[in-house]
């Protein structure tokens, strides 16, 4: 397992393994790990905790810039460069007028969703993330309420909830993340007491590896089979999250997906830039 660390502690299955990862809607890291962590969601079930912390990637994009000693050229050509590392489908910024000017919109709103439970909350977050990311529209009111419908949130509650904003702050600042170099690009895997760090974990392999390893490969593992209840609980995939989800290779997840789509059980998708997604029919 490339780039890792862990800490002394517990035997090995003695504790519940944990999934922890560092999320933005406005972060294209987040749209590069939705296969893995769904991947572990699945094959695991409960048996494997999957927890994730929603943070603001930046309030001003010039003070982001600024910190990270970057200019508005280099972070488009970041961009580009990690859209290339996660291998998922990134619609790319318009130059430097196209760069979001800031990403707590989204970051508050994903919070808002998470008000009304986890499983909603997720649903809302991968909606708005897909669409900022993949699609590469902007964050407003308009489209939280989309992705608020398509997570079948309570529109009304989540209007008010989204109004709250100094309360959401609060909420954002008061999460019980763990004491770790935990950031948008990586996910710890941990017992309590060792852990394992793992940079662009994009595959799958690499987190089953170290889940294994914590549990001394003691958990049971239900291969997730159905693509199609896939789409439809998670809405539109690029087929490299099928493949990495579904553990198959990307020219059989392909096949799949075509197969799925002649028969009416799927239907293509593209983004402005002419990606491929898959979406429920």
């Amino acid at each position: 397992m490339a780039r890792t660390t862990a800490s002394n502690g517990a035997s090995k299955g003695t504790r519940k393994i944990a999934v922890l990862h560092a999320t933005s809607p406005g972060c294209w890291w987040s749209w590069g790990y939705e296969g893995t962590l769904n991947r572990v969601r699945l094959l695991y079930g409960g048996r494997v905790a999957v927890k994730t912390y929603v943070f603001d990637v930046y309030g001003k994009l010039e003070d982001y810039l600024r910190h990270n000693g970057m200019d508005a050229k280099r972070f488009l050509a970041w961009q580009k460069e990690s859209a290339a590392l996660m291998g998922v489908p990134v619609e790319p910024w318009k130059g430097a007028d196209g760069i979001p000017a800031s990403t707590t919109a989204a970051t508050l709103a994903a919070l808002a969703a998470r008000r009304q439970g986890e499983a909603k909350g997720n649903r809302f977050f991968r909606a708005l993330t897909r669409e900022l990311i993949a699609v590469g529209r902007t964050a407003d009111r308009a489209l939280f309420v989309e992705c608020a419908r398509e997570a079948k949130l309570d529109l009304a509650r989540f209007e008010k909830d989204l109004a709250d904003k100094d309360g959401l702050t609060r909420d954002m600042e008061e999460q019980e993340a763990p004491h770790m170099p935990l950031g948008f690009y990586n996910v710890a895997v941990t017992d309590g007491e060792r852990t394992v760090l793992l940079n662009h974990a994009f595959e799958p392999d690499a987190v089953e590896e170290a889940i294994d390893y914590l549990s001394g490969g003691t958990l049971a593992k239900t291969p997730p089979t159905d693509i199609e209840a896939y789409l439809r609980e998670n809405g539109p995939a690029p087929p490299i999250e099928i493949a990495r989800v579904f553990g198959l290779p990307h020219a059989k997840a392909n096949a799949s997906l075509a197969t799925l789509a002649k028969k009416g059980q799927a239907k293509e998708v593209l983004s402005p830039s002419g990606a491929l997604c898959f979406a429920p029919a």
